[in-house]
């Protein structure tokens, strides 16, 4: 387990799963209050197809080998620009990278990347 601000981080990988749950505090109240597949500190891995600053938003192609439980999660979650990890700064535009994502699922029934980062926890690229 890698510690991040206090709250333990878990990478899993189709190879690796993680057996062991571990109550962490949320990070904030609205956090709290979200639908997380497989826990809020579950990471999953895939590739960020493209984002852009510009329209806000990009999509993870997420890698095979999941089990979601009860969730019927898509190979495809969207990634929003308030969820992309750059260390406090904008993202930049991005195309084809290896990334590391929860999974939430919103009250209307869609499921979106949360606490995105490169693979190993790493921020992603940044604007200048």
């Amino acid at each position: 387990n890698t510690h991040v601000s206090g709250a333990v981080q878990l990478t899993v990988t189709p190879s690796n799963p993680v057996t062991v749950a571990q109550e962490l505090s949320f990070q904030d109240e609205s956090d709290g209050k979200k639908t997380y597949v497989g826990g809020q500190n579950l990471r999953y891995t895939g590739k960020l197809k493209f984002f852009s600053p510009k329209n806000g938003f990009g999509y993870i192609e997420i890698d095979d080998g999941y089990d979601y439980g009860e969730f019927t999660v898509p190979k495809e979650v969207r990634a929003e620009t308030a969820e992309m990890n750059c260390g406090g700064k904008h993202p930049a535009r991005q195309n084809d990278v290896q990334v590391e994502f929860g999974i939430w699922q919103t009250k209307k029934g869609a499921f979106k990347a949360y606490n995105v980062t490169g693979s190993g926890g790493t921020h992603l690229a940044c604007q200048d």
